[in-house]
């Protein structure tokens, strides 16, 4: 019954053909159920938790709810948030809030530079492995993750706020 109902989404909607062929690929009733899921997802809450052993297909699943849902065509963002923790925490917290004016920073402009967060307003961020993300980049991220605006990581600026549905993901 769940072959069959997948098979009555796809072809409804060739995008999820085109997904299952390209990036979802299985036909056992587990791999169906979680398929299931990701057609549910991009519909529901903003943040969503993707749970697997590495190299079982998170991002795929990350990308299939970002192309089915509502923010299909708008920008899609992945950061390994494994990178982020091995440099400095301050790097982490601004290349995810960016940098306000002022920041003193090499390579920044003066009046500043948008962060990820920025970058992603109105489409989905995918934070890979968010266990690894620096403790004060993770802080701080409650604040978009509750809708509540944020100041830049460094340097002078107004408060921002973004609309970002956030895809996390860990092992």
């Amino acid at each position: 019954a769940l072959r069959d109902k997948v098979a009555q989404f796809e072809r409804r909607f060739p995008a999820i053909a085109d997904l299952r062929r390209r990036l979802l690929v299985g036909e056992a009733p587990p791999f169906l159920r979680l398929f299931e899921e990701i057609l549910i997802a991009p519909a529901t809450r903003p943040t969503t938790l993707i749970l697997g052993e590495t190299g079982t297909g998170k991002t795929a699943v990350a990308e299939a709810i970002w192309a089915l849902g509502p923010r299909g065509g708008r920008a899609f963002r992945t950061i390994n948030c494994s990178e982020l923790a091995a440099g400095d925490p301050a790097i982490a917290t601004g290349k995810l809030f960016g940098h306000g004016a002022g920041s003193g920073l090499a390579n920044v402009p003066k009046e500043g530079q948008p962060g990820i967060l920025e970058e992603t307003d109105g489409g989905v961020l995918f934070l890979d492995e968010i266990g690894d993300l620096p403790r004060q980049a993770q802080l701080l991220l409650l604040l978009p993750l509750e809708r509540r605006a944020f100041h830049p990581a460094v340097g002078r600026g107004a408060a921002r706020s973004v609309d970002v549905k956030f895809l996390c993901a860990t092992n």
